[in-house]
């Protein structure tokens, strides 16, 4: 019996760490999937911003479309590749950042929740107070006094989005900076 448990404890590293791998190739088949199976507009614009790193508004002109419809794209495209992960894997995924960078969606919370603090991309249309990240620190990004705000909206009610418009790579830089400089060592 002793010899049975002292096998299993020399194995059980060996078991973790291949079903870590085949958990990661699993990921990665599914990103790849769905990457290759949603529609061709929105794979383009997912190329502009990541292979090409180009903005909504340069991805945009590019694509020949207004900025809207670049966002949306970029959203749906978002949207479809979150799901090649699991809950937990993004949970260990956002674990190790030093500062996750999110809308205000779950993956905020999920960063939050796991000690990780959190630059915001906070569209107003719920009150930050109530249902902001809490518990880590926290730095919100938007207009909270735009006119969408408290109104529960999914889709801006506001042309021209004014809540985040304003909001420029730099604002995102300095808070991604000063919540690493504020972390205790």
């Amino acid at each position: 019996m002793r010899r049975l448990r002292d096998r299993e404890e020399r194995e059980q590293p060996l078991r973790a760490e291949r079903e870590s791998t085949v958990r990661r190739a699993s990921v990665a088949a599914r990103a790849d999937y769905i990457v290759h199976s949603m529609p061709a507009p929105l794979r383009a614009a997912l190329d502009l911003a990541y292979n090409q790193r180009r903005d909504y508004r340069q991805a945009a002109a590019d694509l020949g479309v207004t900025e809207d419809e670049a966002r949306r794209r970029l959203r749906l495209g978002l949207q479809l590749l979150a799901t090649a992960h699991d809950a937990g894997t993004l949970a260990g995924v956002l674990s190790l950042a030093d500062v996750v960078i999110s809308a205000n969606t779950g993956p905020a919370h999920l960063a939050a929740a796991v000690g990780t603090p959190v630059v915001s991309l906070f569209a107003p249309v719920v009150p930050a107070e109530r249902w902001a990240p809490y518990g880590v620190p926290v730095i919100l990004l938007g207009d909270q006094s735009a006119p969408c705000a408290d109104t529960r909206a999914l889709t801006c009610p506001v042309p021209g989005h004014p809540c985040l418009d304003e909001v420029t790579g730099q604002d995102v830089v300095r808070a991604v900076h000063k919540l690493i400089q504020e972390r205790p060592s």
